[in-house]
This record gives C-alpha cells, sequence and structure tokens, in this order.
C-alpha cells in the first residue's frame, strides 16, 4: 500500500501535457482516445528499455520470476532457459539449482551472455530451442519459457514438443488483459497491441487456461502481476 499525503505538490509536466491535450479537440473523441491509448504504449515500452539499462543486473523483473519459481526448485535441479537472451534469469537460477542450460538462437545474445555469467553448473548454448531439447538425450526438471510463447509461429506445437522433456515448464507472457486500454486500442482501431515487431500472439487468461487443460498440463502456481502472466506447470510425465 502506498500512501499520498491529500494536498500533493504541482507537476508541472504533468499540467502542462495536460493542458496541451485540449489542443487536439478538433479530432474526434475515438480518434483522440487512439492516440492517447497509442502514447502510453509508447511510453510505456521506452521506460521498459531504460530500466533494463537503469537496473542492469539487479532488474527486479529477473528477480521476481526467480521469486516465484523459489519454492518448487530442489537443488539437484536441472533446468533449460529457452531463449535466455544475455542470460540474467539463467544465471540467478545457476544459484537455487545444481545445473542450468541457457539455449538462445541469437549467437550474438550468447556470446554477450557468456562474458557476463560463468560458473560450472551454467552452460550456454547457440541453437534453437526445440531442436536442442531433441537432441538432448536427458530429461530436464523443469524449462523455462519466459516471454518466447508470444514470438512462436506454432506455439501449441511448440509446447507439445517440449512436454515429454521436462516434469515443470515456467511460462511468463505479456498480459493483454492488465488494463483497459488495450482493449481500447482493439476497439478504437490502433495497430499498437503487440509489445515487439516480431511478437505473433496475444494471449488471454482464458486461452491460455484452457490451452493448458487441453495439454494435460497442471497449474501449480499462477500470478498475475507486473503486466505479466505467469504460470508454473506440472507435466505429468514423471
Amino acid at each position: 500500500m502506498i500512501q499520498h499525503p491529500r494536498k500533493k505538490k504541482r507537476k508541472l509536466l504533468l499540467s502542462f501535457i495536460y493542458r496541451s491535450s485540449k489542443l487536439f479537440f478538433f479530432l474526434s473523441v475515438k480518434t483522440r482516445l487512439r492516440l492517447f491509448s497509442d502514447l502510453e504504449w509508447i511510453f510505456e515500452r521506452l521506460a521498459l528499455e531504460e530500466s533494463n539499462k537503469y537496473y542492469k543486473k539487479t532488474h527486479p523483473h529477473p528477480s521476481s520470476i526467480v521469486e516465484f519459481v523459489k519454492p518448487y526448485l530442489k537443488p539437484d535441479f536441472s533446468i533449460c532457459d529457452i531463449g535466455c537472451k544475455y542470460g540474467l534469469i539463467s544465471a540467478m537460477l545457476a544459484q537455487q539449482v545444481k545445473k542450468v542450460v541457457a539455449v538462445d538462437s541469437d549467437p550474438n545474445a550468447i556470446s554477450i551472455a557468456q562474458k557476463l555469467y560463468h560458473g560450472n553448473n551454467l552452460q550456454f548454448i547457440c541453437s534453437e530451442g526445440t531442436e536442442y531439447l531433441k537432441s538432448n538425450s536427458g530429461k530436464f526438471d523443469m524449462i523455462v519459457l519466459s516471454h518466447i510463447l508470444e514470438h512462436i509461429d506454432n506455439p501449441v506445437e511448440f509446447l507439445q514438443k517440449n512436454i515429454p522433456c521436462t516434469n515443470l515448464i515456467f511460462i511468463e507472457v505479456p498480459d493483454i488483459e492488465k488494463s483497459f486500454l488495450n482493449q481500447y486500442r482493439l476497439d478504437t482501431g490502433s495497430s499498437l497491441t503487440y509489445s515487439d515487431q516480431d511478437h505473433i500472439f496475444e494471449f488471454d487468461r482464458v486461452y491460455l487456461m484452457n490451452l493448458f487443460g487441453e495439454l494435460h498440463l497442471e497449474i501449480a502456481n499462477s500470478e498475475y502481476k507486473y503486466g505479466v502472466q505467469r504460470y508454473l506447470l506440472k507435466t505429468n510425465t514423471h
């Protein structure tokens, strides 16, 4: 809970922007709603990008992922982090378990990750995630899919291929239902409903719940915070 004083200091930037918004009186209500909703999307994206520069290795987002899965981890676990990018989540998980294999198809990202993070139980591999799992003879205790499903052409097929390779799957995707603003953008015809150029899907909560049921994945834990959906799923393939 955050408590603010009833009498607040005047914020000049806020006052300036609010007064400036009146200059768009000649636009229709629908156009103004779409414009302001799009500006919210743009500035949110800019803020997210700047947060990566500000926090660097102490960014609260990866830390919150580790805290979410931590109750289900065991010291002898092996984890495969698919789409690990620069490896921060992988490195943090490696502090909790026996082995982490971090996989990404971007050779530049893997090169950066290898320079940033080291450990006898941490391995970075440049490969497509599904191809790596197919070539790996062992089975992982957990597969991490942090902001991966929304980029996949066929997420259902992708999950079906990964399920036999693990006992637990962690999934995080953007939450299209985090506020009404995404619905406003859809209703007013805005094209800014995906947070990256290579995003293919935006998932609502009911769709994912139904999908997990169809794939016989048991939801061990779920969370809807910070603009994302998080799930820890049991594959029932023990």
